[in-house]
């Protein structure tokens, strides 16, 4: 697999973004020609695992954010089309503990969809490697 990275060249100051693999022996800048070894393997298979890490972190962020989009779909499509609070208030009647039921669950899962999605969009982002060569 391939670690993407930030590279900046110390001769020149060009930043560059660059993917390492294991069979590279070396960094090349793009714009100077300056070259660096490659890290060694226990370093890259330690950015690989952050990577994937990353990535698994974005996948549920991107999967919490559907259930928040469906459970807002439902509670909108059953909470205002036609909104039975409001019916309720014109007829003079209470609301069904069903359809206050209803509503409730589709915001609690609307909520949690958010939350996880705040939470793992964070997670997928916190780290960055940038090299400086």
């Amino acid at each position: 697999m391939k670690i993407p990275v930030k590279a900046v060249c110390s001769e020149c100051m060009v930043t560059n973004f660059t993917k390492l693999s294991y069979d590279q022996k070396e960094l090349e800048c793009p714009a100077c020609g300056h070259k660096l070894p490659n890290f060694p393997e226990s370093e890259l298979s330690e950015m690989e695992v952050t990577v994937k890490k990353q990535r698994l972190n974005g996948i549920i962020a991107l999967v919490c954010f559907v259930v928040a989009l469906v459970g807002f779909g439902y509670w909108f499509m059953n909470g205002w089309s036609p909104n039975p609070e409001v019916s309720a208030w014109v007829s003079g009647h209470s609301l069904s503990e069903d359809a206050q039921s209803n509503e409730t669950a589709s915001m609690i899962v609307m909520f949690i969809g958010f939350l996880g999605t705040l939470i793992f969009a964070i997670l997928s982002s916190t780290k960055r490697y940038v090299i400086e060569f």
